[in-house]
Order: C-alpha cells, then sequence, then structure tokens
C-alpha cells in the first residue's frame, strides 16, 4: 500500500523506496542462503530449547480463518523455514520509519508503533528471536544509510556532468 501510494502521489519518492525495499530484501535473502537460522518454534519442535508455542496458526484457526491457519500449521512448502535471520518482519516497518522520519510527527509516530508492536509480536509468537529482530532492525537502518548515499553520490555526479559543456 505504501508503494502504491507513493506511485501515484510521489513518483521520486517511490523510486528512492523501491531501491530501499530491494536492497533490504536482497540483504536478507543472501544472509538466509549463507547463515540458515531456525526460529524458535522450530528449534522447540527439534528438541534444541524448552517449548514455543507458535500462536500464529492457532490465531487463524480461532477467528475461524482454516485456510490460514493450514498454511501456518503446514506451509513449509509455501516459505523458506530456515530463513529467520534477520527478520525482515522487524525490519521492514523500520525501514518504513527510517523514510518516513522527516514527514512529519503522525507518520513518525505511526511507524515507530508500528515497528515496536511488529518486534513484540514476533517474539510472543515464537517466529523469532530478539537477536532476529535487532539484526533486522540493523540491516533496516544500514539499508536506508546506504541507499540514501548511493542516491546523493549519483544525484552530485549527474549535477556535475550536466555543468559540463562536452565539444567533440
Amino acid at each position: 500500500m505504501i508503494a502504491a501510494w507513493l506511485w501515484r502521489r510521489a513518483r521520486p519518492r517511490f523510486l528512492e523506496f523501491r531501491a530501499m525495499v530491494v536492497t533490504l530484501s536482497f540483504a536478507a535473502f543472501l544472509t538466509y542462503a549463507l547463515v540458515p537460522a531456525a526460529p524458535p518454534w522450530m528449534a522447540s519442535d527439534q528438541g534444541e530449547i524448552g517449548p514455543v508455542t507458535r500462536t500464529v496458526g492457532d490465531v487463524w484457526g480461532t477467528l475461524g480463518i482454516e485456510p490460514a491457519q493450514s498454511i501456518w500449521q503446514g506451509g513449509g512448502a509455501f516459505s523458506n523455514q530456515v530463513a529467520a535471520l534477520p527478520s525482515l518482519h522487524a525490519a521492514f516497518p523500520v525501514l518504513f520509519l527510517c523514510f518516513f522520519w522527516s514527514s512529519g510527527r503522525l507518520p513518525r509516530v505511526i511507524c515507530l508503533v508500528y515497528a515496536l508492536a511488529m518486534s513484540l509480536t514476533l517474539v510472543y509468537t515464537g517466529e523469532h528471536y530478539v537477536a532476529d529482530i535487532l539484526l533486522g532492525w540493523l540491516y533496516a537502518g544500514a539499508t536506508y544509510l546506504a541507499v540514501t548515499w548511493v542516491r546523493r553520490l549519483l544525484a552530485e555526479r549527474r549535477r556535475e556532468g550536466a555543468g559540463v559543456l562536452r565539444v567533440t
């Protein structure tokens, strides 16, 4: 929804947002490939740690949405089960927070509440460890800074190139 809104209302900001989302996703997927990490519920199922209840499927079942419940309970075919580190579910809200920080107090507060609520929920529901969350936040912050820096650098080079008259 954010991307669609930016696409319609602020195309240059959309392009910046798109670059950040793609960069963050690529960095996380590279980490998943290099460092597969089991989430708490899986480590519990394998007897590596104490009991952890994966509650997301139960919530869908309580709400009467059985197809969603079945995906969470047996959805290994639909997702990478060992892609817990970093948590993209925690990283994206922090990326939104960084991206909209200068947009005013209301967007900043909404994004901050969303980031904190998502992070707490991910730990409470047994989907991620606190370290997964913190690393996701770090990836989001680093992505924001890196993309912002690269875009500024490219803009400066374009301005410098436009000011030079080339004679061939």
